[in-house]
């Protein structure tokens, strides 16, 4: 059935025809590449397409299983949760496009998109479907990119034992091909930067030949994963985690593995579902595997109402505050010196004390409060800038001419977008 869909796709492309309910209904050949070496459909494919083209698709019969909408949209869900609104975004295997055609309306609006695929069929389907969206028909490692320049990398990406060539990025090189898909994405974020894959278990599990060490150098921590039941693939039992990784420092444990016992069985997992027992979305089991035992995670239960209820779990705005805790210190801290000259040239004119100190200690809190015991009351929510200068100031008007001063630049900077109320603090220094 969906060999035969997906010749009926490929066939319409090469009349030039792009219509796009037909172009959604090609899914890949990932689980039945088995088909493809068959002399009829190889015969019926060759009269469509050169051989390269089928050589090409023939390539990604392992690893060219298409992402269910369900996931799909609970990432994004989950990414609005987070407070993250759009920008720069990322998707290195970008098979059909689920992840465009799913991104919320204000997100794609708000963001450039690069999409990368190397199979010609579906790169063809996204190019035709999403003009708007930049996309290279390449693999991921033959695209050079610059490090820290995209906000969000998102997708899907292969999975394998296999290890992959990239000569601007050596290092990755020896890891297997979901390893380096996830390595260099959070390479790729800026700070504070979010990375979302569903990707192999194998990713949280190994316990060698991994890149959770090397995430962690980049700067990356774990903010969350949930590992899925082995059924969520058509035509492919997987256990997969969707991983929800952020180019900041966060004191989640997810480096090593811990022991887990299942009747009288032993098997390795990452410590985080140690600790976090309630994301795994299924029932952990031990069964033959590839002349050994492995450990998988099985359906059980409606999938759907689970995935539902960890969104009211993950932290509000979570991105948004990050951003701010980043952006409004190294702010005042860069221009520092122009502040104090301003309110230098502010005081000249009254009396002229000069003030000079040291860049002031920043803390930032996101406060939500009610000025009411009303719960239905609606929340004030908003940045509570905390400056603390370390200078004895003792004047009155020192202090009020570098708090005009710093308003008035934080007025001009940050986005008003971000609600915020400063307060300042003064600590004598020795």
């Amino acid at each position: 059935m969906r060999t035969e869909q997906n010749l009926q796709v490929i066939n319409a492309i090469a009349q030039k025809n792009f219509n796009p309910a037909l172009l959604e209904k090609y899914s890949g050949f990932g689980g039945i590449g088995r088909e493809l070496s068959e002399y009829y459909y190889y015969k019926k494919l060759n009269s469509i397409i050169p051989k390269d083209e089928i050589a090409k698709i023939k390539e990604t019969t392992k690893t060219a299983y298409y992402t269910p909408e369900l996931l799909v949209r609970f990432i994004y869900k989950a990414l609005e949760n987070l407070g993250f609104r759009g920008g720069n975004i990322l998707e290195p295997a970008a098979g059909n496009g689920a992840f465009i055609k799913h991104m919320p309306k204000a997100m794609r609006e708000n963001s450039k998109i690069l999409a990368i695929e190397p199979e010609p069929i579906a790169h063809t389907i996204i190019k035709s479907l999403y003009p708007d969206v930049k996309t290279l028909n390449k693999k991921f490692e033959d695209v050079e990119l610059k490090p820290n320049s995209f906000d969000l990398v998102v997708g899907n990406p292969p999975y394998g034992s296999w290890l992959i060539e990239d000569k601007n990025n050596p290092d990755l090189s020896k890891y297997a091909i979901h390893h380096y898909f996830a390595s260099r994405g959070v390479r790729l974020l800026k700070k504070n930067g979010i990375l979302v894959f569903i990707i192999n278990c194998y990713f949280m599990d190994n316990i060698r030949d991994h890149v959770r060490d090397v995430i962690t150098k980049e700067g990356g921590s774990l903010l969350g994963a949930y590992r899925l039941p082995e059924n969520v693939f058509d035509n492919a039992k997987v256990t997969t985690d969707i991983v929800f990784i952020t180019k900041n420092k966060l004191p989640t444990k997810w480096q090593k593995t811990k022991p887990i016992t299942i009747g009288n069985q032993t098997k390795q997992i990452n410590e985080y579902y140690i600790n976090n027992p309630q994301n795994i979305l299924g029932k952990l089991n031990i069964i033959p595997m590839y002349e050994r035992t492995g450990l998988v995670c099985q359906e059980d239960g409606n999938l759907i109402q689970k995935l539902k209820s960890k969104l009211e779990e993950l932290p509000k705005n979570l991105i948004q505050t990050q951003n701010v805790k980043h952006l409004i210190p190294d702010l005042i801290h860069k221009n520092w010196e122009s502040i104090i000259e301003k309110s230098n040239h502010r005081l000249a004119f009254q009396d002229n004390h000069i003030v000079k100190s040291a860049p002031p200690n920043i803390q930032i809190n996101f406060v939500e409060t009610c000025y009411n015991d009303n719960p239905l009351s609606e929340k004030e929510k908003y940045y509570e800038i905390n400056i603390c200068i370390p200078t004895k100031l003792v004047l009155i008007n020192h202090r009020f001419a570098i708090e005009i001063i710093i308003d008035d630049f934080l007025l001009n900077y940050v986005d008003q977008k971000y609600n915020y109320k400063t307060f300042y603090h003064y600590k004598n220094s020795h």
